[in-house]
């Protein structure tokens, strides 16, 4: 990965995305460790509040993988 993170497009695998989903399912999402900005204080809770939504996130995006599309996350911050 480059190493200027922000407004870099990461582009996703299907081994990603089952990796998110396992992570999702299983409750052991990366946590934040630098502090409030980070949101490190609501984690969990937000992890709890858009479970369903990630779900299915996953499961749209191993069907657009199986379409031939291309999954890509744009973070900017």
């Amino acid at each position: 990965m480059d190493c200027e993170f922000n407004c870099s497009d990461v582009y996703l695998t299907r081994e990603d995305i089952i990796d998110l989903k396992q992570a999702i399912h299983s409750g052991q999402l990366p946590r934040a460790k630098d502090g409030f900005f980070w949101g490190q204080d609501a984690q969990e809770e937000s992890a709890k509040y858009y479970f369903e939504t990630d779900k299915e996130f996953c499961e749209r995006a191993l069907a657009w993988l199986d379409q031939g599309k291309v999954v890509w996350y744009s973070p900017w911050w």
